[in-house]
C-alpha cells in the first residue's frame, strides 16, 4: 500500500467551502465533508481511511482530556502529522467542531 499524501483528501479542492444557512447544520456538513473519512461517522477513527491514517478515537477519554479546545481548534486550522490544514474555515465553523469533538466524547467544551 502507498503512502497517503495530502492530495488524497477526498475534499482537497473544497477545503473551507462549507455552506448552510443553520448552525448546527453547517457543522454537521462540515464534519461529514472534511472529518469523517478518517474520523467516522461517531469519531471512533473508525472511516473509510481511519486505520491507514491511524487516527485517534476521538470519544476516548483520554484523547479528551489531552488537549484543550483551543489546541483542538488549532490542529482543525493548521493539521497535524497526515491531516491536512482547514485553515480557511470559518471561526465559527472551528469552534462548532470543537463543540462537536466534545460532544463525541460525552463532554462538553474545556479550558
Amino acid at each position: 500500500m502507498r503512502e497517503w499524501r495530502p492530495n488524497d483528501h477526498d475534499n482537497n479542492q473544497k477545503r473551507g467551502q462549507v455552506d448552510g444557512g443553520d448552525q448546527d447544520a453547517t457543522i454537521a456538513v462540515a464534519y461529514k465533508q472534511l472529518c469523517a473519512r478518517c474520523h467516522g461517522p461517531t469519531g471512533r477513527g473508525d472511516g473509510p481511511d481511519g486505520r491507514m491514517m491511524r487516527v485517534p478515537d476521538l470519544t476516548r477519554p483520554a484523547v479528551q482530556s489531552g488537549a484543550t479546545d483551543e489546541q483542538i481548534a488549532e490542529v482543525i486550522r493548521n493539521g497535524r502529522n497526515k491531516m491536512p490544514p482547514f485553515g480557511t474555515l470559518p471561526p465559527d465553523v472551528v469552534s462548532g467542531l470543537v463543540r462537536l469533538v466534545r460532544e463525541l466524547g460525552g463532554r462538553g467544551p474545556s479550558r
